[in-house]
């Protein structure tokens, strides 16, 4: 009987153990791999290089997000609440998230800051509030932000450059094959590139005297030869200052909808002539399509 007395009490002391906490289990010096002593992920300072890149017609800016993130390993019966501070301003809406790894749960926030225009050191700080017993803990950080600058005349390409640098943009920075870039004649290179849905677009470069002169821009649905409708091509017309757009008009004579303004026209812009007309471009080889396309010169 005694001896069944004692085997009941192991159970239930055992029992009562394995419900612990997995934090209550572990010695207070412990220090789990990419965590503090308070059990907090190590937030470090980041270097941050803003890539800028100046045209004749616009500026982009790419690797523009300054990324900070950090958890926490809690107790079952807690939770936290994080505050960040970017530039000793308050970030709003971070990201949240909360999961449960390796017998503990942890909970972390991020924040991704658009850091385009803003250069020099900025201080990044998040508070983390234990919120069953207030304890707030702060971790500061630096984001360095550095720029490095590219200038172009329009897109990746400028003016003037040979067929061997336009072959080797298509293919090594677009990551274009060999079926995408179709060498028309030693005065015309054809790039295909994949677009948003179910939309592609082509490039069309014009060369003279194995120089860059002109670049076209111009559009197809995949699988058929349909090419954008005018309110789409409008999106362009209306970035480069187009003085005019095009419309749907009923004709009455022919009885049906026409596109005006009549075409090719052009104008310039920012040291650029655009000129929109139809045209015929080969697609594949000895294949040629008439597209409504937009053509890029430099003013002279």
């Amino acid at each position: 009987m005694k001896y069944l007395i004692y085997l009941s009490f192991c159970f239930f002391v055992f029992a009562g153990c394995s419900k612990k906490d997995p934090l209550d289990l572990m010695p207070t010096s412990a220090i789990i791999e990419g965590y503090d002593s308070e059990m907090i992920s190590t937030f470090s300072d980041k270097t941050i290089e803003v890539k800028v890149k100046h045209t004749l017609l616009d500026t982009s800016y790419s690797n523009n997000l300054a990324a900070f993130d950090i958890h926490a390993i809690i107790k079952d019966d807690d939770s936290l609440t994080f505050n960040w501070f970017f530039d000793n301003r308050s970030v709003i809406n971070p990201a949240y998230r909360k999961a449960w790894k390796s017998e503990q749960w942890v909970k972390g926030s991020s924040i991704s800051i658009d850091v385009s225009k803003l250069s020099g050191t900025i201080p990044v700080t998040v508070d983390i509030k234990f919120n069953k017993d207030g304890t707030v803990k702060k971790r500061t950080a630096k984001a360095i932000l550095k720029q490095s600058f590219e200038k172009y005349d329009l897109f990746d390409y400028n003016f003037g450059m040979s067929r061997a640098e336009i072959l080797k943009i298509l293919r090594d920075s677009k990551g274009l094959s060999s079926m995408d870039v179709l060498e028309v004649s030693p005065k015309a290179i054809t790039a295909m590139i994949k677009g948003f849905g179910t939309w592609d677009y082509g490039m069309h470069f014009g060369f003279i005297d194995n120089k860059l002169t002109s670049i076209s821009e111009f559009g197809h649905r995949t699988g058929s030869v349909d090419e954008p409708s005018p309110y789409e091509f409008n999106n362009l017309l209306k970035r480069f200052n187009s003085p005019q757009t095009f419309k749907e008009v009923y004709n009455p004579v022919t009885k049906k909808n026409e596109s005006t303004p009549s075409i090719p026209y052009s104008w310039g812009y920012n040291g650029i002539k655009f000129t929109v007309d139809y045209r015929d471009f080969e697609v594949q080889l000895n294949k040629t399509m008439k597209f409504r396309a937009i053509t890029y010169e430099k003013l002279l």
